[in-house]
């Protein structure tokens, strides 16, 4: 498989303190990765290096074109349900920002948003306000915003944190699902590692640091993650 993201030797600072340290790892299209680790870990910092907010790199990141890359950050609060944006509104400006000025909605792109309402099964709410929806709902369509434009790299820092058990795993499902039929590179920080573990096909450790980066069989087997954890039993 191809690499679509490479980190060489890099260390991350915010002013003078060093928040990632010596991070040389390789992720290849098609994969779905779980990031985990403690809190303070630099879990959110990794990606938005990646991404290229905030932070001085030192190192190489290689991501190619970044406009390929789709980013769910946390559900945090709920808009008011008077908040007059439509569903069907807030997804079409996932695919804003590859068009240039003006701005406009084609017919074509108006079908997109049809067509990717239909797959996450939220075409029946296109008309509510957002601020009507249920947290699993609105996360539906965040999600449905940042896969609109089709990109190769989706990355999803704790989107489950607002959800409850049930919904949780319905979003595990559905990232999945558009992982083994899109080819979609996943990238998901999560601390359900329990349950994370049971859909993705390699677990990043960091603690500052990159501490374990592999299969979750490898992962459940890691005499190093056995010194951070204590016991693999989540």
């Amino acid at each position: 498989m191809k690499n679509i993201i490479q980190l060489n030797e890099v260390d991350v600072y915010f002013k003078e303190y060093k928040v990632l340290s010596d991070l040389t790892f390789n992720i290849e299209e098609g994969d779905y990765i779980g990031i985990i680790g403690p809190n303070g870990s630099g879990k959110t910092t990794l990606v938005r290096s990646i991404l290229g907010l905030g932070g001085e790199v030192r190192g190489e990141i290689v991501v190619g074109d970044r406009r390929n890359i789709a980013y769910l950050p946390q559900l945090t609060g709920s808009k008011s349900k008077f908040f007059p944006a439509k569903v069907r509104e807030i997804v079409a400006t996932g695919l804003l920002k590859n068009k240039s000025f003006p701005k406009f909605m084609t017919r074509r792109d108006h079908e997109k948003v049809d067509e990717v309402l239909k797959e996450l099964q939220m075409y029946d709410k296109r008309d509510s306000l957002i601020g009507e929806l249920s947290g699993g709902q609105k996360q539906r369509v965040l999600l449905a915003r940042a896969i609109v434009s089709e990109p190769k790299i989706l990355i999803l820092d704790e989107p489950t944190s607002a959800l409850d058990p049930k919904l949780r795993d319905k979003l595990y499902k559905l990232i999945s699902e558009l992982n083994r039929n899109k080819g979609l590179t996943v990238l998901f920080i999560s601390h359900d590692v329990g349950t994370i573990e049971k859909y993705v096909d390699k677990v990043m450790y960091l603690d500052k640091k990159l501490v374990f980066y592999g299969t979750p069989l490898e992962f459940e087997r890691s005499e190093e993650i056995k010194k951070y954890t204590g016991s693999l039993k989540h």
